[in-house]
């Protein structure tokens, strides 16, 4: 259901020592965010309390639960975590083009993308903000052209087009359609939901 960065990053991978491949390249990317984590913490903090923030976060059931795995979400938070160190570092473009990827490996990444473009823009940093643009704009894309290549329109994804199974037949899902319930009703099945 992933976009097709995933499975460009992890083949590799999958080539040279199967289904561990996958998983040792889940664990590379996991420790590359950990390590932009904590880079990014000491540009604020002495090292010390910058390490311990970062193993703090790593420990969380939410990160542990999916270091053993082969996780998009890992590799949007790599690339999002980079693009951030790379524009506090002032590599504008470089910073685009990890924001771009991140959007391209999850679209939703869009909201940690957009602050770093508005504040380039109401502080009037014309050339960074063209920089940033112009360094997200080739991945993103790409990734319009293989949608409607794959899928017949640049905004149809893959998250449109999950493969399931219904009653034993093979069946296309729409992520989609799981926003527009009633807000009480998506409530609910946050927690209700076995699906």
């Amino acid at each position: 259901k992933h976009p097709l960065l995933l499975p460009l990053v992890g083949t590799p991978w999958f080539a040279l020592a199967g289904y561990d491949g996958l998983l040792l390249c889940n664990l590379l990317m996991f420790i590359a965010a950990l390590w932009l984590a904590f880079r990014i913490a000491s540009r604020f903090c002495p090292p010390e309390p910058a390490a311990l923030a970062v193993i703090a976060v790593a420990t969380l059931p939410v990160f542990t639960r999916v270091a053993y795995s082969y996780s998009n979400d890992i590799l949007y938070t790599v690339l999002a975590v980079g693009a951030i160190e790379l524009f506090l570092a002032e590599h504008w473009t470089w910073s685009g083009v990890l924001f771009g990827l991140a959007m391209v490996s999850k679209p939703t990444s869009v909201v940690l993308a957009l602050p770093f473009g508005v504040w380039l823009l109401t502080t009037r940093r014309w050339r960074p903000a063209i920089r940033l643009a112009a360094g997200a704009v080739p991945p993103l894309l790409a990734w319009l052209v293989a949608n409607w290549w794959m899928f017949g329109h640049p905004l149809t994804t893959a998250y449109n087009r999950i493969l399931v199974r219904v009653h034993g037949q093979p069946s296309l899902a729409d992520i989609a359609r799981r926003f527009g319930r009633p807000w009480a009703q998506g409530w609910r099945e946050i927690f209700a939901d076995r699906e």
